[in-house]
């Protein structure tokens, strides 16, 4: 797709044009097929375009010279929307690119344009008339969106770090951003960034600026209580699902060639299948898909790529292996492989970047099976929820409806209900990692913090983690062009706010039990043998990266990160990586991955200041 960016300000701001102009140029390695610069009255856009899955015209974009667009931007179901611009008068051509939608929508229903879209998208509309700029981003978060406000001026960038290149904003670094992460590994607040003057668009959220001023606004969220969904046969729940489910994998798919990030579970390999299935209906010509699997090696006892080597098999796909027992442990002297504009987890080897290589061999788009387990979650406590918030009528029809459709005895998993609710209670205190400075743990008040990201762990679980968890948010920017560098798509199909509709209102028993009604709707698409797999924990062995020498090397490195000490306890954190000896539980190897992450990311932190380059 591409990268976005705009500056707006009440008169004309000669920095803040030269900024977008700079950035745009710095942001080339989103957009590589080619950039422009436009020039407004009170407003300057610009965009770089990633043509990787699908047609995306030179922008920014007008269609009457007064409304202009700069998007990136995939649409849901744009025959629905085609149809409602017919029926409003407006011309809707057959041929026409998303961001031409957006403005043809926008044109026709002003501002209540957004209660018509969905899909992955973040843009910057500028609409001369009413000398207004609408900056948007999608209602899961799939694509990012950045800004600073600096006096009346508001900057907006898809790339966090193109902000850093106007003088007025400050590389300052957040300490509560920064905290959260080394804490648990996720932020509590949507807007935060790593960068104090720089924030995040929310995802579901609308930044509009007027004569100055800067206003932000959510324009959607999922139902609280939806009226139940209840069919009258078992087959007609399954015969929905697929309804929402195969066009959120077909309208996700690049027109060409494609590939799917297949592990041996249901999710992906349903995605996979499906994609197969479509693409097998419009003929070998439009282009070959493809399987990347990443598996542990032999000796690890991982049986992903056993069982995705079935799934391809059977579908009659071609598959790559990408053997992480088999790659260099990485230097940790060296920069990160992708770009990092924030931290992340320390990568012990290029994994994440031999994917994506392999993948953008074949194909500028990739489809993963990502969402579908909090999508299809049973939490055991819905039906306590549901009479808690003055339900208790669809709680009991819900509870009944295994004995509606199959005879089968109502459950409502009593004691699972009971586990989940005073389990938390039940957990101490949680306690901050020995290798956090003290004077920092006091400074952002670390145990405080601890215990409001465990309650909204525990307040977001399953389906309504998708929109109201940050971590989401962060884990799908670590895979966007902007953050990784690599022009790559990435398209989520389970993360389509018509299946996240649709699974909210059907009764959590029988059909979210392990996943039932995915694994029905997969019945003579996939082997029986992996249909009816039982979900399998990720195995926790040692990788490349952790054997001694390695580790070595990395407590040298970490001994020589001084800027690291407003953070950690460096003395602490290298005894605590010279005492790794393979037993490591995997909570505090994601802890121990989450602090190097941070030592790197500061040990090669690069502040872009050539305002003329990409």
């Amino acid at each position: 797709m591409s990268a976005v960016l705009a500056a707006v300000a009440p008169a004309r701001d000669a920095a803040a044009e030269q900024w977008v102009r700079a950035a745009t140029a710095y942001s080339r390695f989103a957009g590589p097929d080619g950039d422009w610069v436009e020039s407004l009255d009170g407003c300057t856009l610009g965009h770089c375009r990633l043509a990787a899955d699908g047609y995306v015209p030179d922008q920014p974009l007008t269609l009457d010279e007064q409304v202009w667009v700069s998007a990136d931007v995939r649409l849901d179901d744009r025959a629905g929307l085609l149809a409602s611009l017919r029926s409003h008068g407006q011309p809707a051509p057959g041929v026409v690119a998303d961001a031409e939608l957006l403005l043809r929508a926008y044109l026709c229903w002003g501002e209540r344009f957004l209660e018509r879209i969905a899909g992955d998208f973040a843009f910057a509309l500028w609409d001369g008339r009413r000398r207004v700029l609408l900056c948007v981003r999608d209602q899961l978060g799939v694509v990012p969106l950045h800004y600073a406000v600096r006096g009346q001026t508001l900057l907006i960038s898809s790339a966090l770090d193109a902000l850093l290149l106007h003088p007025d904003v400050s590389d300052r670094l957040d300490d509560q951003a920064l905290a959260d992460y080394l804490l648990d590994g996720r932020t509590i607040e949507f807007a935060a960034t790593a960068y104090a003057e720089i924030r995040r668009l929310p995802p579901a959220h609308v930044l509009s600026w007027s004569r100055g001023q800067v206003q932000e606004r959510r324009y959607w969220r999922l139902p609280e209580s939806a009226p139940l969904l209840r069919f009258a046969a078992a087959e007609e729940y399954v015969e929905r699902f697929r309804e929402r489910l195969e066009p959120a994998v077909t309208e996700r798919m690049a027109p060409g060639p494609t590939t799917v990030h297949l592990s041996g579970g249901m999710d992906s390999t349903t995605v996979a299948a499906l994609a197969q299935q479509a693409r097998q209906r419009t003929g070998a010509a439009a282009g070959e898909i493809r399987a990347i699997t990443a598996v542990l090696g032999a000796a690890s006892g991982d049986e992903e790529g056993t069982w995705a080597g079935l799934v391809a098999n059977a579908l009659r796909l071609p598959i790559d292996l990408v053997d992480e027992s088999a790659l260099t442990p990485t230097d940790p002297y060296a920069p990160p492989p992708l770009r990092q504009p924030e931290p992340m987890r320390y990568r012990w080897t290029d994994l994440d970047l031999q994917l994506a290589s392999r993948e953008l061999a074949h194909s500028g788009t990739c489809l993963s099976g990502l969402g579908a387990d909090p999508l299809l979650q049973l939490r055991p406590g819905y039906w306590i929820d549901w009479t808690a918030a003055g339900h208790p009528l669809r709680a009991l029809a819900a509870m009944m409806e295994p004995w509606r459709l199959f005879r089968e005895r109502p459950r409502p998993h009593l004691r699972a209900t009971v586990h989940e609710m005073l389990g938390a209670q039940r957990q101490p205190p949680p306690e901050p990692p020995d290798w956090l400075s003290a004077d920092f743990a006091r400074r952002i008040d670390a145990s405080g913090r601890l215990v409001a990201s465990r309650r909204m762990l525990a307040e977001t679980r399953g389906l309504r983690s998708l929109t109201d968890d940050p971590a989401w948010q962060t884990w799908l920017t670590w895979s966007d062009p902007s953050f990784s560098g690599v022009p790559l798509r990435t398209r989520h199909p389970f993360l389509d706010i018509r299946l996240l509709d649709f699974a909210a209102r059907i009764p959590p028993y029988p059909w979210l039990v392990d996943k039932r009604i995915l694994r029905d709707a997969t019945a003579g698409l996939l082997p029986e043998s992996v249909r009816r797999r039982p979900k399998t924990p990720l195995i926790n062995v040692p990788r490349q990266g952790t054997d001694e020498t390695s580790l070595k090397q990395l407590a040298q490195f970490v001994g020589e990160v001084t800027q690291a000490d407003a953070y950690i306890d460096r003395g602490r954190l290298i005894e605590d990586l010279l005492a790794w000896d393979g037993t490591v539980g995997m909570r505090q190897k994601w802890s121990l991955s989450t602090v190097v992450g941070l030592v790197h990311w500061l040990a090669h932190r690069k502040v872009p200041t050539d305002r003329g380059t990409g």
